[in-house]
């Protein structure tokens, strides 16, 4: 009996212990709940921050400090907190403009706009290194996953971090043009036809060929200018404009919109223009950066090069207009020539249609000069007076070829701003001409006169039309005692010329003719071929000399002969 009576008395005892424990676990959890966390410690990126009230962890941990990156060498960079040990590194790839990465500093939040721009690079430098096949997630070949929050920024700042991202990296040419969003979180995404990791190594090794080619063909004594205008014309050499069937609407294929069209295709759209040139730029020491916006009225892409210290704008698309020469007339454009017909991107929202301001470009349009001493290339200037600088050899024969650059797309381009002709044997300026019609003016190279021009040499002008640099002068040029010889398809005389020194001649050799529109008051003039014009409506042309010679059609309006 006693021995019951105890085991009970044990019972009972056990009993009220886990009634004690459970009132007391319960109170517990009444506490907790009832707790508002109004107290609570800081939180770091290494500890989450506690309610003093409750003892308890609450949130997340608090984003890294970081500092400036570091940089390691061979453009390798080093991001690290400044709290705590976590870091990471990224490349800054050559071949890739890192332009638009620095202008995000300039904005409030430019450190959150450059953490994620680095974090697209790791995703991407991770498929470039890793020679791995990409598998299809709903339709996509994903290789990054960012969710905008995380780097305090809207999920439109973060297309626009992706968009410069894009436009910036033709070393990455196998990221998808479209930017993948669902949510807040930005995707980074490859071309269905780059999934393949042995596709992408043939696009390496067609890539790495055209890199070697183009470097080929470059010299270390090139200027910048020599060096843009040889990329410039090894693209356009080699490539051709894709378009669709139709033949009309541009071509929508992956390769057409990145540097595998010229590697490995030979066609491509202005996307591959663009970014073929900024490539081969960046790798042959020649600044340029990347735009896009609207030319004309539809999407392109276009690139900015710094020749010299000035930016200059260059289209390479539109310089592909001929199928046997580049022509300059969409290259080395000032702010005004530039921009009368490319609208660029805005920068002023950050959304995906976003770009950076484009560098402040050239007061002035180059006008390319290449110079040529007894049939050997001196180089290529960015003004004819820049060439005419270096024609100094008494004894020798220069030519200065000033055809690649379009007269009509800028009225003042090529100017003789020199007073007297520079000294040499005999100096050759050529131009191109364009037959517009029996009745039309040739489109033929403008070549200004900025004074009157007494020659020091025998002087030929090819395929141009010499006119006076001021409205409503009429300059003269004086032959002394030397030959002035007009060749070509057709030549243009908008000044009057002189010369009655018996040693000097006027020799006419152009297919279509010499059209004299100001005069010509010379000891003799010789026509070889073609013909010579001196008469139009609404002009008076004077024709005196001692003797005048034709072999071929010459139509002649002698208004006064002394």
């Amino acid at each position: 009996m006693k021995k019951s009576w105890r085991i009970c008395l044990t019972l009972v005892s056990l009993l009220l212990l886990l009634i004690l424990m459970s009132s007391c676990m319960l109170l517990d959890m009444i506490t907790e709940k009832e707790c508002d966390h109004t107290d609570i410690s800081e939180a770091t990126c290494q500890q989450l921050a506690t309610c003093n009230a409750c003892v308890q962890t609450v949130g997340d941990y608090a984003p890294h400090s970081y500092i400036d990156a570091r940089y390691l060498g061979n453009d390798d960079y080093l991001r690290s907190c400044e709290n705590c040990n976590f870091e990471y590194a990224f490349k800054l790839r050559e071949g890739n403009s890192h332009y638009g990465y620095y202008q995000f500093s300039e904005y409030e939040n430019g450190d959150d706009l450059q953490l994620l721009y680095e974090a697209l690079i790791c995703s991407a430098e991770e498929l470039l290194l890793s020679g791995e096949d990409i598998t299809d997630i709903d339709g996509y070949y994903v290789i990054g996953r960012f969710d905008a929050e995380d780097y305090s920024l809207t999920l439109a700042e973060a297309m626009a971090v992706w968009k410069v991202f894009y436009v910036s990296s033709p070393v990455y040419y196998w990221l998808d043009a479209t930017c993948v969003t669902r949510g807040d979180i930005l995707y980074l995404a490859i071309s269905p036809a780059y999934a393949s990791a042995d596709y992408r190594a043939q696009c390496d090794v067609a890539i790495d060929e055209m890199t070697e080619e183009c470097s080929a063909l470059l010299t270390y004594d090139m200027s910048e200018l020599e060096r843009a205008m040889t990329v410039v014309e090894y693209i356009v050499t080699n490539i051709s404009y894709a378009y669709e069937a139709d033949g009309v609407t541009p071509s929508n294929e992956y390769w057409a919109h990145n540097m595998t069209g010229l590697a490995k295709y030979g066609s491509g759209v202005c996307e591959a223009y663009a970014k073929s040139f900024l490539y081969l730029c960046l790798l042959n020491d020649v600044e340029c950066i990347i735009s896009t916006g609207y030319s004309y009225g539809i999407q392109h892409a276009w690139n900015y090069v710094k020749i010299d210290g000035l930016w200059y704008g260059a289209d390479i698309t539109w310089t592909d207009k001929c199928d046997d020469a580049v022509v300059y007339d969409d290259f080395g454009l000032s702010s005004d020539a530039f921009f009368a017909d490319h609208i660029s991107h805005s920068s002023d929202v950050l959304n995906v249609e976003y770009i950076y301001e484009s560098p402040a470009l050239a007061d002035s349009t180059m006008a390319i000069s290449v110079l040529y001493k007894n049939g050997v290339k001196v180089g290529a200037y960015k003004s004819l007076s820049d060439a005419l600088a270096y024609v100094t050899d008494r004894n020798a024969e220069y030519e200065i070829d000033i055809s690649r650059y379009s007269p009509y797309e800028n009225d003042i381009a090529h100017v003789f701003k020199s007073s007297i002709a520079p000294r040499s044997r005999k100096l050759t300026i050529i131009g191109s001409s364009e037959y517009v019609g029996e009745n039309y003016i040739d489109t033929n190279t403008l070549l200004y006169l900025s004074s009157d021009l007494t020659l020091s040499c025998d002087l030929e002008l090819r395929d141009v039309m010499l006119i006076s640099y001021a409205d409503g002068e009429s300059y003269t040029v004086d032959l002394s005692s030397y030959d002035l010889t007009l060749s070509g398809e057709s030549v243009y005389l908008d000044c009057r010329i002189t010369g009655r020194n018996p040693g000097s001649e006027v020799i006419c050799d152009a297919l279509r003719g010499v059209y004299f529109f100001a005069g010509a008051d010379v000891n003799r003039l010789s026509v070889i071929g073609g013909k010579a014009v001196f008469g139009a409506e609404s002009f008076i042309f004077v024709v005196s000399g001692d003797e005048l010679y034709a072999q071929g059609d010459v139509k002649v309006t002698i208004v006064n002969r002394e």
